[in-house]
């Protein structure tokens, strides 16, 4: 047990240092702090407040047990208690994942594989260090691996009941099963091996995927929106000009890329090529040969949607520890490996631990707090134009009786084609009248907007008052 308070002491001290560098950069917290605190009266059915994109007649929660535990966190110490409840789920996914890894290896080459894969790795250690429901989703995943791996039908079930309810990408555990019942039937078809029961805990997790989405309260609206999520992985919408995106959702370049996974495409290859050789005799590792693969796939689906690492990285770190663990291993082949798990990742993570905190965030972060409380309350259901779709989350947080255009991601406004076109040539500035299409398409009373081009043309408006102006930019204009 050592070890792992090793790995959960590393983990906190590097996730408070990559908090220093990251201040203000995910509006998305905001949006589940918001939905955490107005949870407090019980479900949240609808969000009048965002009505262009659908959700005045229905909100459709596709995390409701994400929703539920903040909920119960935030209750009992607000956002500080959400947050300290997201790191501790993020604690149980690291103590899981060397658990899984203990199974194959000892605790020297188990704690080496998680911190100089998964901890180690900047990307993952911001997303691990959100507030957001992958955090959950990654500690479920896991929990349906142990399931499957363990051969236990009720944590199979229990687990992906658990990840339908609380995520949208039921895919990634339903992909898992999948691998594994075929295996396990071809095992007990093709090669007779009676005692495999690969095929029980998958079945099982299989039913527990459908019990979850029809038990979600939300049901069929949450497989609505775990569908529209999905297209937008596929969506060309994303790279239309006047349209941005997170950054996670689009293809990391190159660069990026490598610099981020160098360590883990290296790990990857290693375990691909001793696992050639480490089947001996027709007596495969069947579980070890699956893991690797859909670690592999994962971290290669990197280069399209580098968010298929946060569960590609952990099941690599497993593989990675299965390989190294075994008896036939040379030993200093090993010693080696280890050494490199703590000296590979140094740099890179030194390197982006290093740089100068996120000072333009956190400037923005404030002076949208600033706008939002300088519009009136005389108003009731008055309505801002946000120019960019981050600033909905902190309007539903600071100020849930305004309503406003678009949050979480600009695509969700496609429920309204003839307002994401508007709000994208608006965008472009592109419009010769935005003031007067900001009142007559979009029925807002004021603008929340950090975008020159735009602004200037407001500005140049006789009517348009400029209610407030930071130091990021951004400027909150009431509209005539």
């Amino acid at each position: 047990m050592t070890a792992g308070t090793l790995l959960v002491a590393a983990f906190l001290v590097l996730v408070g240092a990559s908090d220093r560098i990251t201040t203000g950069s995910n509006p998305d917290q905001w949006f589940h702090f918001a939905i955490s605190k107005m949870s407090q009266d019980g479900l949240v059915r609808a969000l009048p407040q965002a009505e262009d994109v659908g959700w005045g007649r229905g909100y459709p929660e596709k995390e409701f047990l994400f929703h539920r535990l903040t909920a119960v966190a935030y209750r009992l110490g607000k956002e500080r208690a959400v947050l300290a409840a997201c790191r501790g789920v993020s604690v149980l996914s690291l103590l899981l994942l060397y658990l899984l890894s203990r199974r194959t290896a000892g605790p020297v080459v188990a704690a080496a594989s998680v911190a100089g894969i998964v901890i180690a790795n900047p990307y993952l250690l911001f997303r691990m260090g959100m507030v957001r429901p992958h955090v959950l989703s990654i500690f479920l995943f896991l929990a349906v691996l142990a399931g499957l791996v363990y051969c236990s039908r009720l944590l199979a079930f229990s687990a992906t009941v658990a990840f339908a309810l609380a995520y949208h990408a039921i895919y990634l555990p339903a992909a898992l099963a999948v691998g594994f019942a075929t295996v396990g039937l071809y095992r007990r078809i093709a090669l007779r091996e009676a005692q495999n029961d690969d095929f029980g805990p998958s079945v099982a997790a299989m039913a527990g995927l459908v019990c979850g989405v029809i038990a979600n309260p939300y049901f069929p609206a949450n497989v609505a929106m775990g569908l529209a999520h999905f297209s937008y992985a596929f969506s060309a919408s994303a790279s239309v000009p006047g349209v941005h995106v997170g950054a996670e959702v689009l293809p990391p370049t190159p660069g990026l890329y490598v610099r981020f996974f160098a360590v883990p495409l290296i790990a990857v290859l290693a375990c691909i090529v001793w696992l050639r050789t480490d089947n001996h005799g027709g007596q495969r590792q069947w579980t070890r040969a699956l893991i690797t693969t859909a670690a592999l796939f994962l971290v290669g689906a990197g280069m399209r949607s580098v968010r298929a690492t946060e569960y590609g990285i952990p099941l690599l770190a497993i593989a990675l520890a299965a390989a190294l663990g075994q008896t036939s291993r040379d030993p200093r082949a090993r010693a080696i490996a280890v050494a490199a798990l703590f000296l590979l990742p140094a740099y890179p993570l030194y390197a982006n631990l290093s740089r100068q905190p996120d000072r333009h965030h956190e400037r923005l972060v404030n002076d949208l707090f600033g706008a939002i409380n300088t519009i009136p309350t005389a108003v009731p259901a008055a309505k801002v134009y946000n120019c960019d779709w981050n600033y909905g989350s902190f309007l539903l947080y600071a100020r849930p009786d305004l309503r406003f255009v678009d949050l979480l991601d600009p695509r969700f406004l496609l429920a309204r084609p003839e307002l994401f076109e508007a709000k994208r040539m608006l965008d472009l500035d592109e419009v010769s009248d935005p003031v007067g299409v900001m009142r007559a398409i979009f029925h807002a009373d004021y603008a929340l907007c950090a975008n020159p081009l735009l602004d200037r043309h407001l500005e140049r408006d006789g009517g348009v008052s400029v209610l407030f102006s930071g130091r990021s930019g951004l400027r909150l204009y009431a509209l005539p």
